[in-house]
C-alpha cells in the first residue's frame, strides 16, 4: 500500500484527476419501478455563514463582491506571463463571490467561450445524477453494486503479493463508489491490480474508446478489487460504475440524463460527452512538455505517460462511445461555473431546483473518516464527488473549512468554498503537468484579491410605528410558520399576529455606493421551523441557513447576506421574513435585530466632507509567548472611538454556522459578544491569550473602527494572516465535542435530557478545562440544578428571559473522568424552558503531556 502510494503521489501532484461515499440503499422492485455594534458590521461579513441568494448569476464590479480590482488585474498578468514563459499556451480564470462573478478572463489561444476537455471534474456531476436519485428513492446509497450487475456479486479481492485471489467479506456499495473505497482502481498506480486492468483494456480511458458503458462496466466486473470495500481510499473508476448504475435506472443514455436532468436546466449549453466538427473548432489544444522545456502539440496519435496513455482526439465525435461518468466530458468555463454555482447555493441556480439542500449537505462532508486524499490542492478529506477540506488539513490550505474541490488530469482545477461563499476556476489544457504550479498560484492569487476592507455605513431596523414598523409585544420582530393564522387554537393568541415584515430606512444615494449587506441576528425558531427565508423588496428572494431547525433544534444565527445596489430602494426598504415549510400549525423564528449596510466608496462625498476621504487604518501584531498584542496603526487616530477586534482561528463554534475554524463571534443586542474584544488607551490596543487555544496555523485578525463623531459609520480594516499558536512544550490544548446530541435538546416538565463527551486524558494531567455552551434562558421553573456535569452543578442558563447566552466556565478537573463525560439537563415547566443549541457542549482542555 505504501508503494501505492508513492506511486499516486508521483503520477498526480501538481496535475491531480479527480474523485468520489454513504447513506441508504435501493431496492430491485424500485429500480424496475422508476427504469422508465455596531462597530462589527463589516467583520460580520465573514463572522457569519453567509447563504448564497438565488440570483442570477452575472459579473458584477469586483468591488461589489468584495474583491480589489487591482489584485485580479495583476491574476491575469501572472496568467499571461505563463504563456509567455512557455509553461501553457492557453488560459481561462474565473472567480465568482456571493453569488456573482468577479473576474473572467482568457489569455493565449483561447477565449472566455473555449472547451475544456474537463477529465475528473465529470465525477462531481456524475455524483450530482447519483444524488438525485437517491431524493427520488430510486438509489439507495447501501445498496449493494449487484443490485444493479449481478455480474459484480461475485468479486474477489487481489492480495499484494499479485496472484492470492480472496472472496470478498461485503460487497462494494453506491457509498463506497462514490468515496472511492470500493477498491475499483485506474490501472496507473503501479500496484499489482494494474496489471489485471492493462490487460482487460480498462485503463485507456483517455483514448478514443469504442466500449458502451455496458460494456466498460461488465469488464471491470471480472477484475479483482485493490482492497476490501471501505479498508482504503483509492482513486479509480468508481464514478465510471456509477454512470452505467444512472442508465440502467433511469433507463436514459449518461448524455441523455446528463442533458435532461442537469445540462438543459442549469443552461450549461456548452457541455457534453463528444463534440462535432463545429464544436472542436472551439475546442483548446492539449499540449505535452518535450525533453528540450518547450511544448508539443498533441493531436490524434496516441502519447503514453508511465502507465496512462491519452490523446487530444478522444472527445472528438466519431471517436469513441463510452459515456464515461468519471472522466468523459468537455465544457465551457462558464458551464461549469453554473454548475458549481448551484451546489454553493445548496441545490438551485436562478430558480431552478436540482437538489435539496440537505443533500448538498451530505455530499460536501467528508465520508472516509480518518482515511486521507493523497493529492493536495484537494483537502485531506472526501465527500460525493470531490475531496473535502477539514480541520486536521486546514495548516496546508489557504481556503476555508469545508471548501470542497477537485480538477482534471488535463490541468482544470476548482474550489468552492461556503465560508467566503468563493468560487474559483483555471482551465489549462497540458499533460503531463506536475511541473505545473498554475492551480496552486492561481487559487493563492485569488485569496489575495479578497479585499472586505473600507467604509460602511450601517442602518439598523427600528420598532415602532414612528419607524414604519408596528410590532406586537413591544421586542422583537416574530416571524410565523404558514398555519398559525387559521388555526383554531393558535390564531387568537397575539404574537401569531406578527406579520414578520419590517421597513428599514436607508438615507442614501444609491448612485453612490459600491454594495450593501442584509445582517440579522435571528434565535428561537420552534422545532421543526425551517424553510426559512427573506425577500428584499420583492426583488431578491435569499434563504436563510438552517442551522439545526430543520431537525427540531432551535437556532441561533447572524447571517450577513450580500446584496446589489439594484436589490434596495432609496428610502424605506421592506423586508419580508418568512417560513414557508407546508403543513406547520405552530413554529417561529425571533430577528431580533437586521441592518442593511452600505459600502462607501473613498470618494464618496460624505467621507469627503467629513474629513475622512484619506483615513487609513492598519492592524499590528506582535506575539510575545502566549499573548498576541494588536493596535491600531492610523493617519487619523484622533477620530476613532473603538476598535473591535474578530479572529479567524480553530475553538469552539459558539457562533453556531457549523464551523470550528471560522470567524469567531457574533453581535447581541447590536453589540459585539463572543469576539477578541475592543481595545484600550490610544492606540486602541488588545491582549489576547492564546493559552487556552489548540496550536494551530494561518489565524487571521481583523478590526473594525467606530468614529467620535459618526456612530452608524464604521471602517474594516485590512485582515491580517499568518499568526499563529505555537506548539507548547510538554503541554496540550484540544477541544472535545459531544456526539450524542439529543434533538431537540430541551427540557420541559421534567423531561431530562442527556449527552456525553468522551476524553482521552487523565484528570491528573489537566491544568485547566473550559465548558463553553450556548443556551437559551426559557426558564428552569423549580428546578435548582437543572444542569449537570457528572453530577456537579453548572449555571449556563441564568434566568428566564428567553436569551440567547454564550457562557465559557472553568471547570474543576477532578470532576472530569477519562472516557465518557455525562451533561444532564432538566426543567419541569410546562412552556419554553432551557434549551442548549448547536453545537452543544464542548470542553477545552489544557492538559500536560507525559
Amino acid at each position: 500500500m505504501k508503494r501505492m502510494v508513492k506511486n499516486i503521489r508521483r503520477l498526480f501532484v501538481g496535475a491531480s484527476l479527480l474523485a468520489n461515499q454513504w447513506t441508504t440503499g435501493s431496492r430491485a422492485s424500485s429500480l424496475l419501478h422508476f427504469k422508465s455594534s455596531i462597530a462589527v458590521c463589516a467583520l460580520l461579513v465573514l463572522a457569519s455563514l453567509v447563504q448564497a441568494s438565488d440570483r442570477d448569476l452575472v459579473q458584477v464590479p469586483p468591488a461589489q463582491i468584495g474583491l480589489s480590482e487591482d489584485a485580479l488585474i495583476e491574476i491575469t498578468k501572472y496568467l499571461q506571463s505563463q504563456v509567455d514563459d512557455g509553461v501553457v499556451t492557453a488560459a481561462v480564470g474565473m472567480v465568482a463571490r456571493h453569488g456573482q462573478i468577479g473576474y473572467f478572463e482568457s489569455v493565449g489561444e483561447c477565449d472566455t467561450g473555449s472547451l475544456f476537455r474537463l477529465a475528473s471534474m465529470t465525477k462531481a456531476v456524475t455524483s450530482v445524477a447519483v444524488m438525485q436519485l437517491v431524493e427520488e428513492g430510486s438509489i439507495k446509497l447501501k445498496d449493494p453494486v449487484s443490485l444493479y450487475f449481478p455480474s459484480f456479486a461475485s468479486l474477489k479481492v487481489l492480495g499484494e503479493d499479485g496472484v492470492t485471489l480472496t472472496d470478498v467479506a461485503a460487497e462494494p456499495t453506491i457509498h463506497h463508489l462514490l468515496t472511492h473505497t470500493s477498491g475499483i482502481g485506474y490501472g496507473w498506480f503501479g500496484i499489482p491490480q494494474d496489471a489485471f486492468y492493462q490487460k482487460a483494456g480498462v485503463h485507456d480511458l483517455l483514448v478514443p474508446n469504442i466500449d458502451t458503458l455496458e460494456e466498460h462496466t461488465d469488464k471491470l466486473s471480472q477484475l479483482p478489487l485493490a482492497f476490501q470495500p471501505g479498508e482504503q481510499w483509492m482513486y479509480g473508476q468508481s464514478i465510471d460504475v456509477l454512470g452505467r448504475v444512472i442508465e440502467v435506472v433511469s433507463g436514459l443514455t449518461l448524455q441523455q440524463y446528463f442533458h435532461e436532468r442537469i445540462f438543459r436546466p442549469l443552461k450549461m449549453e456548452n457541455t457534453r460527452f463528444y463534440v462535432n466538427e463545429v464544436q472542436q473548432k472551439r475546442l483548446v489544444p492539449l499540449y505535452s512538455p518535450d525533453e528540450n522545456g518547450g511544448l508539443v502539440k498533441v493531436g490524434s496519435e496516441i502519447l503514453s505517460a508511465g502507465s496512462i496513455n491519452y490523446s487530444a482526439d478522444l472527445s472528438n465525435e466519431g471517436q469513441g462511445k463510452l459515456y464515461a461518468g468519471g472522466s468523459g466530458l468537455v465544457g465551457s468555463t462558464l458551464d461549469y461555473m453554473r454548475f458549481l454555482q448551484m451546489l454553493l447555493n445548496k441545490g438551485s441556480l436562478e430558480g431552478v431546483k436540482i437538489l435539496d439542500e440537505s443533500t448538498v449537505d451530505l455530499m460536501t462532508q467528508n465520508h472516509i473518516g480518518e482515511l486521507s486524499v493523497p493529492f493536495p490542492g484537494h483537502g485531506d478529506g472526501f465527500g460525493y464527488g470531490f475531496g473535502v477540506l477539514t480541520e486536521r488539513g486546514k495548516a496546508d490550505d489557504l481556503a476555508s473549512v469545508g471548501t470542497y474541490s477537485w480538477g482534471g488530469i488535463f490541468n482544470t482545477y476548482y474550489w468552492v468554498d461556503p465560508q467566503e461563499e468563493l468560487i474559483g476556476l483555471v482551465m489549462t489544457q497540458i499533460f503531463p503537468n506536475a511541473h505545473v504550479t498554475i492551480r496552486e498560484d492561481f487559487k493563492k492569487r485569488v485569496y489575495g484579491a479578497i479585499d472586505d476592507s473600507g467604509f460602511v455605513r450601517r442602518y439598523w431596523y427600528e420598532q415602532g410605528e414612528e419607524h414604519g414598523n408596528p410590532y406586537f409585544n413591544r421586542r422583537q420582530l416574530r416571524v410565523n410558520s404558514a398555519g398559525i393564522g387559521v388555526h383554531p387554537r393558535h390564531a387568537t393568541r397575539t404574537e401569531t399576529q406578527s406579520s414578520g415584515a419590517m421597513r428599514i430606512l436607508i438615507e442614501e444615494d444609491l448612485r453612490s455606493i459600491d454594495g450593501a449587506n442584509l445582517y440579522c441576528e435571528i434565535w428561537g425558531g420552534h422545532p421543526g421551523t425551517s424553510h426559512k427565508r427573506v425577500s428584499i423588496n420583492g426583488r431578491q428572494k435569499i434563504s436563510i441557513p438552517e442551522n439545526g431547525t430543520a431537525y427540531d433544534n432551535c437556532t441561533h444565527l447572524y447571517p450577513t447576506f450580500n446584496l446589489a445596489p439594484t436589490d434596495l430602494v432609496n428610502g424605506y426598504n421592506t423586508l419580508q421574513f418568512a417560513c414557508d415549510k407546508p403543513g406547520l400549525e405552530w413554529g417561529h423564528f425571533i430577528v431580533e435585530n437586521a441592518a442593511l449596510d452600505v459600502r462607501l466608496s473613498r470618494d464618496h462625498p460624505d467621507l469627503q466632507s467629513r474629513g475622512l476621504g484619506s483615513f487609513e487604518a492598519t492592524v499590528s501584531a506582535n506575539t510575545q509567548g502566549e499573548t498576541i498584542l494588536f493596535e491600531i496603526e492610523s493617519n487619523q487616530l484622533e477620530a476613532v472611538s473603538e476598535v473591535v477586534y474578530q479572529a479567524r482561528y480553530y475553538g469552539y463554534d459558539e457562533n453556531g454556522n457549523g464551523f470550528e475554524t471560522d470567524w469567531h463571534g457574533m453581535t447581541k443586542e447590536r453589540k459585539p459578544y463572543g469576539m477578541l474584544g475592543a481595545g484600550r488607551g490610544k492606540t486602541h490596543r488588545l491582549e489576547w491569550d492564546l493559552s487556552m487555544l489548540p496550536a494551530q496555523t494561518q489565524i487571521e485578525v481583523k478590526a473594525t473602527v467606530s468614529f467620535q463623531d459618526h456612530p452608524n459609520l464604521h471602517f474594516q480594516a485590512a485582515k491580517v494572516g499568518g499568526l499563529e499558536v505555537a506548539p507548547r512544550e510538554n503541554v496540550e490544548v484540544s477541544l472535545f465535542s459531544s456526539k450524542d446530541l439529543p434533538n431537540p435538546f430541551w427540557s420541559r416538565v421534567n423531561r431530562k435530557k442527556a449527552c456525553t463527551i468522551n476524553i482521552d486524558i487523565d484528570p491528573s494531567d489537566i491544568e485547566q478545562a473550559d465548558l463553553h455552551v450556548i443556551s437559551w434562558t426559557g426558564g428552569a421553573g423549580e428546578v435548582k440544578e437543572y444542569f449537570q456535569l457528572n453530577g456537579h452543578f453548572i449555571p449556563v442558563a441564568e434566568g428566564s428571559g428567553h436569551e440567547v447566552e454564550y457562557s465559557v466556565t472553568s471547570i474543576d478537573p477532578s470532576w472530569l473522568k477519562k472516557g465518557e463525560n455525562r451533561f444532564e439537563l432538566v426543567s419541569d415547566t410546562e412552556h419554553h424552558g432551557i434549551e442548549i443549541l448547536l453545537p452543544g457542549p464542548a470542553l477545552m482542555i489544557r492538559s500536560r503531556n507525559r
